[in-house]
C-alpha cells in the first residue's frame, strides 16, 4: 500500500508542476507585449529552476513507489 501511495503522490505532484509550467511557457510565448526570444529564454530558466525540482522530486517518488511495488 505505501508503494502505491508514493507512485499517486508522484503523479500528482509531476502533474501539477508540469501543467503548471507549460501554462507559464504558453503564456509568453503567446503574450504579444513581450520581446520574444529573450523573454522565452528567461521564462524558460524560470521554469526549469521553479518547476523543474518539483518535477524531478516527483519522478522520484514515482519511481521509488515502483521499485518497492516490484520487490514484493
Amino acid at each position: 500500500m505505501f508503494a502505491g501511495l508514493l507512485m499517486a503522490l508522484g503523479l500528482m505532484i509531476c502533474g501539477t508542476s508540469g501543467l503548471c509550467s507549460a501554462w507559464f511557457l504558453g503564456m509568453t510565448l503567446f503574450d504579444s507585449n513581450q520581446n520574444g526570444a529573450q523573454a522565452v529564454l528567461g521564462t524558460i530558466g524560470m521554469v526549469s529552476v521553479f518547476g523543474g525540482v518539483p518535477f524531478g522530486v516527483g519522478v522520484l517518488l514515482y519511481l521509488l513507489g515502483r521499485r518497492l511495488a516490484r520487490e514484493r
